[in-house]
């Protein structure tokens, strides 16, 4: 487990290779979760709009299960596949899938990391 003072380190994007944050929210009826969100400084933070979720709890944000949760979901952040497995590819198709049906603006740059994606994939 994780100290509470540790500071868990998070990989870039791994489509634009930018800086991403962990951010925590709650909902109405007191869960509470850890999320992937893009960086906080705009001229450095990701925008392919990735995200990534832990599990909800409704104990204190510093309490040892939330700081499981945020580690978990750390861990689950900074793995990545190896290129060429087929995962790679795949999340490649959707991504193109899911460009297909966005309003144009946020085509462009959806778009820009498809590119990246694919350069990437013929290393």
């Amino acid at each position: 487990m994780t100290d509470k003072t540790e500071r868990l380190e998070l990989l870039p994007c791994p489509i634009c290779g930018k800086k991403v944050s962990i951010a925590r929210t709650e909902n109405e009826v007191g869960e509470r979760w850890w999320f992937i969100t893009r960086g906080t400084y705009r001229t450095t933070r990701c925008n392919c709009r990735l995200f990534l979720e832990s599990e909800k709890f409704t104990c204190g944000w510093n309490d040892d299960y939330s700081l499981e949760c945020r580690a978990k979901l750390t861990d689950k952040w900074n793995t990545r596949a190896e290129l060429g497995s087929g995962t790679c590819e795949i999340a490649l198709a959707r991504l193109v899938d899911v460009a297909a049906k966005v309003d144009i603006d946020s085509c462009a740059e959806i778009l820009e990391c498809v590119e990246a994606i694919r350069k990437a994939v013929k290393r």
